[in-house]
């Protein structure tokens, strides 16, 4: 079921799928959207740039969880989590964290072919 987004009276879904299709937009914005104003029905309102950002933002993670799947294709999956750890990819703002996380991916790959 979609994340609905209230913008400017027009109700609007967001998606965000695994590789199992499983939809996990909710779970994705409802725990990084801190004061983030809803309706009782739990629609979130928001201004058509608030929305343009999520949606964007929903995109960008889905292509790096794309890449990081690639990668643990390439090297293993072990491998991958815990040069994505130690590297603290993710210890950034929530907007950095996929252009971090092909960055030190990026960088793997430069480890590995030496």
């Amino acid at each position: 079921m979609a994340t609905t987004f209230i913008v400017n009276g027009q109700v609007k879904g967001l998606e965000m799928r695994d590789e199992n299709g499983i939809d996990w937009s909710a779970d994705f914005i409802g725990n990084t959207a801190h004061g983030m104003s809803h309706d009782d029905e739990g629609n979130y309102i928001a201004t058509e740039e608030d929305y343009q950002w999520w949606k964007d933002m929903i995109a960008a993670y889905q292509e790096m969880e794309s890449v990081i799947e690639q990668y643990k294709e390439k090297y293993g999956s072990d491998e991958v989590d815990e040069w994505l750890q130690k590297s603290a990819a993710f210890d950034v703002d929530l907007e950095d964290q996929p252009n971090s996380v092909k960055h030190e991916l990026a960088a793997m790959d430069e480890e590995y072919a030496e």
